[in-house]
């Protein structure tokens, strides 16, 4: 057929009534909103399938993480078990320093203040000196909580309460003179709160070098 003819084949819709025919405006709208919902459909499923696509990925790279954080704890867990026999001395020498710390602690909150005599006869300035020499060869991750267990005890040593002997004395013997500063009562009561301050530290320090202690030997 040659295209001039090509007209002439196509049916001829002008001026044609197509409510004639059947059909109708509600049929083209139907035929319309057919198309829409058909559009809208693809469009919810493509949604859907890439929402969908973005979970499992999300949720394949928590897991991938899980199972990294998994094999890092394993890894360092190995590396403290392994450097156990190293450390071994150490280890025994710093659990006997926080049984001893933690002795001096309570016994400061709950039977202090104590005098330079009664310190001394805990054994503050032992504890201090060996938590000293011990931050100098611990793992890393004590050596800090070591050093500021050092630094509660020497605020204990530096805050003990003259002798109750001492003091009565002082008063007695001022005679209307002032009584010196370090005997006043009022000195005395502060040195007890200082005490009392650095002790509960101290017990707060303690337990948190326990829990490194416990960690790094690979409890």
């Amino acid at each position: 057929m040659m295209p001039a003819q090509l007209p002439d084949a196509l049916p001829n819709t002008v001026g044609v009534d197509l409510a004639m025919h059947g059909v109708t405006n509600g049929d083209w709208l139907g035929f319309g909103g057919g198309i829409a919902i058909g559009v809208l459909a693809v469009a919810v499923a493509v949604a859907v399938a890439w929402w969908q696509r973005l979970i499992q990925l999300r949720d394949r790279a928590a897991d991938r993480a899980e199972q990294q954080r998994r094999q890092d704890d394993e890894r360092d867990r190995e590396r403290r078990l392994d450097h156990r026999d190293v450390w071994r001395a150490e280890y025994e020498e710093i659990r006997e320093l926080l049984k001893l710390g933690g002795d001096i602690a309570y016994r400061a909150m709950h039977e202090g203040p104590h005098t330079i005599a009664e310190q001394a006869g805990m054994g503050l300035a032992r504890f201090k000196m060996k938590a000293d020499q011990l931050a100098g060869r611990c793992p890393d991750t004590l050596q800090k909580p070591l050093l500021r267990i050092a630094t509660l005890a020497d605020r204990l040593a530096h805050a003990p309460v003259p002798e109750a002997a001492d003091v009565v004395a002082a008063y007695t013997t001022a005679a209307g003179h002032p009584v010196p500063a370090h005997l006043q009562v009022r000195a005395a009561h502060l040195l007890a709160i200082e005490q009392d301050r650095a002790a509960r530290e101290l017990a707060e320090e303690l337990s948190a070098a326990w829990r490194t202690l416990r960690d790094e030997w690979g409890m």
